[in-house]
């Protein structure tokens, strides 16, 4: 009992977000294998599935539960999950009751008096809120240095306002690498500029991560080391790289929409003649409607060629096993280390926010990925001969895995030993 008072104590408040839970039990399981005292404190929804995960790796990780305001900020009630909130709106209004949690953070972090906060990096009030009481706040980034690079100096310099057109190339300035994007490429909130309520929200949270302890990222150090070094200098922060973390088990989803016609378009990736496995997330072979989003006869013509997984699936076991030869993505960082982290040359295909700069990072920087490309037909929705295309390069070594794999192997043996931050 009274070794477990005086153990490090470190306390996490994540974002209600599939893409972020993922890897904040893996940091928090991180912490706890090195004795320190971890606590996450999320929603009813999220708890649940967080419990299922933890009871399943064994980790000793305590799980706080507060309610949140779904109903007070507009939200349907119910609605826990940020991927849930469809359109700009839902969006906005997810961020209100998002604002309404500091009162919730302040009231653990008083009673408990933890010796750290690691908070997303959506709660930029976290840090005041920690300085009341001399607790220091680890930012949690869920992306890249090399994307965190990118998108400041899009906000600070402005490249893109230069540009013609959507289709024209324009520098990114000052990074390390010789960088062109399209404003195709560009999260809609970078475009629109400095009136909009969601780069308020982004610059409120860069200008608190500036005044934290550090920053917290899922990267190692030789995968992106001169964009790492770039960002401490830029941000004027302290980094950590613990990653890449790997899940104690795969029962959280990291989800994404599902738009029937972007599935039709994928559907007919056997054109491209190689053996696949497609995991359909959000779907169910109890669920009457899957067959809808097929070609007709498609499951019988796959008969022997192609595996349709609908649901849950391990993906990481998949990715490592060595029958697996590509990998195709939307490029979310999770994913994107998890295909680095394999040695697979990857087919990306991103569809919003900073996905389309991890494409740039995998297509350009490492060279271990084929972009199936950018098309305006609905919310980024790709040409099936561009995935065919995609596909076939890939298999034939567009990327360049032998590096991806040395890089994931030099960086492993690298992060052992320095994981564990110390006070």
């Amino acid at each position: 009992m009274d070794s477990e008072a005086h153990k490090l104590h470190v306390f996490f408040f994540p974002l209600m977000s599939h893409g972020r839970m993922i890897p904040t039990l893996d940091i928090a399981r991180l912490f706890a294998s090195h004795g320190a005292k971890t606590t996450i404190a999320t929603t009813p929804l999220s708890a649940s599935i967080f419990t299922r995960a933890i009871q399943k790796c064994g980790a000793k990780i305590s799980i706080l539960v507060f309610p949140f305001p779904s109903k007070e900020a507009g939200l349907p009630e119910g609605m826990e999950i940020i991927e849930s909130a469809n359109g700009v709106e839902m969006t906005h209004k997810f961020l209100k009751a998002i604002e309404m949690l500091r009162e919730t953070l302040q009231r653990f972090l008083e009673e408990l008096r933890p010796n750290c906060l690691v908070a997303d990096l959506f709660f930029p009030w976290a840090t005041d809120i920690a300085a009341k009481f001399n607790i220091p706040r680890l930012v949690f980034d869920g992306s890249s240095s090399f994307s965190a690079s990118i998108n400041q100096n899009l906000m600070l310099h402005e490249p893109h306002k230069n540009a013609y057109s959507d289709d024209e190339e324009f520098l990114v300035p000052n990074l390390p690498d010789e960088i062109k994007l399209t404003r195709n490429l560009i999260p809609e909130y970078v475009l629109l500029g400095a009136d909009t309520e969601m780069m308020r929200f982004v610059k409120r949270a860069i200008e608190s991560e500036r005044r934290s302890y550090g920053i917290i990222i899922n990267s190692f150090y030789e995968l992106e080391p001169a964009y790492i070094d770039y960002y401490r200098k830029v941000s004027g922060r302290m980094t950590w790289q613990i990653g890449p973390v790997s899940l104690c088990n795969r029962s959280i989803e990291d989800k994404l929409p599902v738009f029937c016609n972007s599935l039709h378009e994928i559907a007919l990736l056997e054109a491209s003649g190689q053996q696949f496995i497609w995991v359909v997330r959000g779907c169910t072979d109890q669920e009457s409607n899957y067959q809808e989003w097929f070609p007709k006869d498609f499951e019988t013509r796959i008969e022997g060629k192609g595996l349709i997984i609908r649901g849950w699936a391990p993906q990481v076991l998949i990715l490592d096993h060595k029958s697996t030869g590509g990998f195709v993505t939307h490029c979310g960082w999770n994913s994107t280390m998890e295909g680095i982290s394999a040695g697979l040359p990857m087919v990306t295909w991103p569809f919003f926010s900073e996905q389309f700069y991890n494409e740039v990072f995998v297509t350009q920087i490492l060279k271990t990925g084929v972009a199936v490309g950018v098309f305006k037909t609905g919310f980024g929705v790709s040409r099936r001969q561009a995935i065919e295309k995609a596909v076939n390069n890939g298999r034939r070594g567009g990327g360049n895995q032998k590096q991806s794999k040395e890089a994931e192997r030099d960086g492993a043996e690298g992060c052992r030993g320095r994981r564990f931050i110390v006070f």
